[in-house]
C-alpha cells in the first residue's frame, strides 16, 4: 500500500482521540493522519454515518474537494440495495471496491463500473470503522483496481477501533452525555477516581491501561508498531476510554471517559453480553472483540455464549444473520 514508509498507526490512534472542534474539522485532522498511508496522489475523502433504514445516513464530510459530498451522497442514494449491502462491508476495516462488486450481480457491477469510469477512476480504497450505531468511512480513490492483503486488514483493525471508539465518544461529548470516572497520571498512577473506577479490580485495569499506552506511544511505536497497536487497546474493561488531557501548566493527564457503545434493545442482555453481541452482529471475531472492548478473548468468549443463549440462538452465524429488538437489562455498578 502506497505510503507506508511514511506510515505512523499510533499517530493515527493519537489524533483519532483529538475530539476538538465540529465533526467535520476532526475527520478533516483524521484525514492528515491517514493520508501518508493510503493517499496515491488522487486524494483523500473522509464523512461519518450513522445507519437508517438499511442505508448509510451521513453526518458529516471533510475532503479537499468539496464535490466529493455530492459524488458520495449520488452513490448512496442512486445505488441499488445489493449495492450497498454488497460493497459496504462493516466487517472488514479495510478493503477496495473492486473487491467487495466482483461477488456481485452483472447488472450491480456495471452500474458501479459506469458510476466509477464518469469519476475519471478505476477504484477507491475504503477504511472503514464500523460502530454498532454506525461509523466513519475514509476512500482513497485508485487509478487502477487494487487488492487489500490480509495483513493490511490486521493492522486497519486495530486503527479502526480506536476511530470508532473516538466517534462515539465525540458524540457522547457533544450531547453532554460523557462520564468521567478516572483521573491518571501517564505512567499510570491514579489520582482521583469515581463509582466503578474505586473498585480494587478497575483502578488496577486502569493502571494497566495507562502504562500500555504509554509504551506504545515511545519508542516502540517506531520499532515495532503493529505490538505498539496491540498494546493499545480502544477500551479499558469494556468501559472506558483513556484520552490525554492537557492543564494550563502544561501538565498531561489521562483521564477514564466512560464509552460503552450505544446498543440497541437487547432481550434479557446484560450490558457486557450486548457489548459483544452487538460488535460480533459486525462480523468482528472473538480476538477482534476483545480488542475492541479491552477484554479477554475467553471473557468475551464466555459472553458470547451467554447472548448466544439468552437469544435463542445456537450459533454466531445466526446472530450475524439475524435482526432482532433487543432489551438490555439495567446496568449496575459491577466491570
Amino acid at each position: 500500500m502506497a505510503g507506508q514508509r511514511s506510515f505512523d498507526p499510533i499517530a493515527i490512534v493519537e489524533r483519532s482521540y483529538a475530539l476538538q472542534g465540529s465533526e467535520s474539522e476532526w475527520i478533516d485532522r483524521l484525514l492528515e493522519a491517514v493520508a501518508p498511508a493510503i493517499d496515491q496522489g488522487i486524494g483523500v475523502y473522509g464523512f461519518t454515518y450513522r445507519w437508517h433504514g438499511g442505508r448509510v445516513n451521513f453526518t458529516a464530510f471533510a475532503s479537499g474537494n468539496p464535490a466529493w459530498e455530492d459524488i458520495l451522497r449520488q452513490m448512496n442514494d442512486g445505488a441499488s440495495a445489493d449495492y450497498l449491502a454488497g460493497a459496504i462491508d462493516v466487517r472488514k476495516p479495510c478493503y477496495s471496491f473492486s473487491q467487495q462488486v466482483a461477488k456481485l450481480q452483472p447488472q450491480t457491477r456495471e452500474w458501479h463500473d459506469n458510476f466509477y469510469r464518469r469519476l475519471g477512476f478505476a477504484d477507491a480504497l475504503m477504511v472503514h470503522a464500523a460502530d454498532p450505531d454506525g461509523g466513519i468511512g475514509i476512500l482513497s480513490p485508485r487509478a487502477l483496481e487494487q487488492t487489500v492483503s490480509a495483513r493490511d486488514v490486521a493492522r486497519w483493525q486495530r486503527i479502526t477501533a480506536h476511530m470508532a471508539s473516538a466517534l462515539r465518544l465525540r458524540r457522547r461529548i457533544e450531547q453532554e452525555k460523557v462520564e468521567d470516572e478516572a483521573v491518571l497520571s501517564p505512567s499510570g498512577t491514579l489520582l482521583h477516581a469515581t463509582g466503578v473506577a474505586k473498585q480494587a479490580d478497575a483502578r488496577d485495569r486502569l493502571r494497566t491501561a495507562a502504562r500500555a499506552m504509554d509504551r506504545a506511544r515511545g519508542p516502540l511505536r517506531r520499532n515495532d508498531p503493529q505490538e505498539a497497536l496491540e498494546l493499545w487497546r480502544a477500551l479499558c474493561a469494556g468501559r472506558w476510554s483513556l484520552v490525554d488531557r492537557f492543564e494550563s501548566d502544561g501538565r498531561r493527564f489521562l483521564i477514564a471517559h466512560r464509552n460503552q457503545p450505544s446498543l440497541p434493545n437487547l432481550r434479557g442482555l446484560s450490558r457486557r453480553e450486548a457489548s459483544v453481541a452487538a460488535f460480533a452482529q459486525l462480523g468482528q471475531s472473538n480476538k477482534e472483540i476483545a480488542y475492541t472492548l479491552g477484554l479477554s478473548p475467553s471473557s468475551v468468549a464466555t459472553h458470547l455464549s451467554g447472548a448466544l443463549r439468552k437469544l435463542g440462538l445456537r450459533s454466531r452465524a445466526a446472530l450475524v444473520t439475524t435482526s432482532f429488538g433487543l432489551q438490555v437489562d439495567k446496568p449496575g455498578d459491577q466491570l
